[in-house]
């Protein structure tokens, strides 16, 4: 009868891991079982010594990395599988957390070689930024003097501060006894219109 896993075993022991460095052990699991969980213990804690693996420095290290607290200060590696009802669903399933911790901390990153932007990429940069430039300059606040700018040419938003203002028109006494002098009425009407000015 062909040992559960045993496939797992052998590719284990092609990347390095013998079986003699792991350890099975059957404990209760708090998972899925029903009442089976309280008569048979079904979860599965895999023990696997590093120091008696046949990786590299490097290899060992990054595993280290991956396994995090799984891994001891002795160099013991464990993996506890209860996710499954019966022990060799769960046996398996530890044997192939291991095979993919195992697999991943044997690749060697590749190294990043620093490189500087071509000329091609820094002309398509520039292009770039003079595309966007329009938008962005709608983006900044409109000060009051850009503002006052815009409606330069029209004379009747022109009324204070230094500005040059329009000549009076010849006023009769009854129209300044009604409605006041020229001045002041320019005045009210150069806040009112001030006010709408956009900021």
């Amino acid at each position: 009868m062909a040992t559960p896993g045993g496939d797992l075993l052998d590719e284990l022991a092609a990347l390095g891991v013998p079986e003699s460095a792991l350890q099975l052990r059957m404990i209760r699991s708090s998972g899925p079982g029903g009442q089976n969980v309280n008569k048979v213990s079904t979860a599965i804690q895999l023990s696997c010594d590093v120091q008696s693996c046949d990786l590299s420095e490097p290899a060992k290290a990054r595993l280290k990395t991956l396994a995090g607290r799984r891994l001891s200060s002795d160099g013991v590696l464990s993996l506890t599988a209860q996710r499954l009802r019966t022990q060799e669903q769960n046996r398996r399933d530890a044997l192939e957390r291991l095979l993919e911790l195992i697999t991943q901390a044997r690749i060697v990153p590749k190294l990043r070689r620093a490189t500087k932007p071509t000329k091609a990429s820094k002309l398509r940069r520039l292009e770039g930024k003079q595309q966007r430039s329009p938008h962005t300059q709608l983006r900044r606040n409109v000060s009051s003097q850009d503002a006052l700018g815009r409606f330069a040419n029209r004379p009747a938003l022109i009324c204070h501060a230094g500005r040059a203002a329009r000549e009076p028109p010849q006023l009769s006494h009854a129209d300044a006894r009604q409605g006041g002098s020229w001045r002041q009425q320019q005045d009210s009407e150069c806040s009112v219109r001030a006010a709408e000015l956009p900021c």
